[in-house]
Formats: C-alpha cells, structure tokens, sequence
C-alpha cells in the first residue's frame, strides 16, 4: 500500500469519527427536541437537561419557576467539587421538582447575581 493510499485511508478514517461525535453532540444539545430555560446567569448543563427531559413532572415545575429559581438550582448543582456529589444533586434536584419544590434546600444562593 502506497503512502497515499494510507494517509486518504487514515483521514476517511478521522472524518467517520468527526461526524460521528458531531452527531452524537448534536442529540445531546437538543434534548427533545425542545429548549430547557436556563436561568438569570448560568446555562443549563448538559446532565441536568438530560435528567430534566426524562421527568415529564420535573420538567413542568422547572418551567413553570422563576428565572432565578432555576439559577439557584443550576448553581447548587454545578457548585458540587465530586462527580459523585454533582450526580447525587441532579437525582435529588429532579426529585425535589417532582415534588413541586421551587428552590434547592438549605442553599444560601448563588453567588453570582
């Protein structure tokens, strides 16, 4: 095999990849289909739209809370230094909206307003 012949092979190679995790970016930055509202300062991250898309009840709760509600939330969870600790806040932040809870418990609130 040519020189040539590998270097195309090895860039079809790269372009599968490339569009392969544009795709998969592409899924995950429109969960559902339909945008998750951020709040005042801070975006949703990407795992807690994924976890509020998977809650039909959690999901209407945080649409229906106050821009800066949906801030404390959003801070309280990315505010966690442990992966452990983020995914524990989400589930309990997703539990707590299903519940009909409109702030994180025991926060003294975002910093950053």
């Amino acid at each position: 095999m040519k020189i040539t012949q590998i270097a195309a092979t090895q860039i079809r190679l790269f372009e599968t990849k490339l569009r392969t995790c544009y795709n998969l970016a592409m899924q995950g930055s429109i969960v559902g289909r339909e945008k998750i509202a951020d709040g005042v300062v801070h975006d949703v991250p990407m795992d807690l739209k994924r976890a509020l898309a998977s809650s039909a009840t959690a999901r209407a709760t945080w649409e229906d809370i106050t821009p800066l509600a949906r801030n404390e939330w959003i801070c309280w969870v990315t505010s966690a230094k442990k992966a452990e600790t983020r995914l524990r806040r989400i589930e309990w932040a997703c539990t707590s909206l299903t519940d009909g809870k409109r702030r994180p418990c025991c926060w003294p609130g975002c910093p950053h307003r």
